[in-house]
């Protein structure tokens, strides 16, 4: 079904590329790092939500935005996933490529129908951290 050598050069596009955005997050955490002990070497003042904020703290809408936007992502691989199977023009291959589509699909119906749900919660809904 698939050549060995491309399952091996997929694979290894994958990790290449998991490495890669793991690597962009620690430049940025480490940036962050460098700025916040200058500031506080200065003696500026730190603002909780100002740290809150550049640590990556969201409002409940845009962890719903995220939500929304993650799973119309993931439904679009699930329909990549069924649309290269179809273009093989094998059965087992098109039924293939489906069993693997169904994972996203579920997953991003999910966070798509989490987000929608959460976007039109009212405020006070929401149930507040800390």
């Amino acid at each position: 079904m698939l050549d060995p050598h491309f399952a091996g050069a997929l694979i290894g596009t994958i990790a290449l590329l998991v490495a890669f955005i793991h690597g962009l997050r620690f430049a940025r955490l480490a940036m962050l790092h460098h700025t916040l002990r200058r500031a506080f070497t200065t003696g500026a003042v730190a603002d909780p939500e100002l740290l809150g904020r550049l640590f990556g703290g969201r409002t409940q809408a845009e962890r719903d935005a995220l939500d929304n936007r993650n799973g119309a992502m993931l439904i679009a691989v699930a329909a990549a996933c069924v649309g290269f199977g179809w273009l093989q023009a094998d059965p087992s291959a098109l039924r293939l490529a489906a069993g693997v589509a169904l994972f996203p699909l579920f997953v991003g119906v999910v966070l798509a129908l989490r987000g929608r749900a959460g976007s039109r919660r009212g405020p006070r809904d929401v149930v507040r951290d800390g």
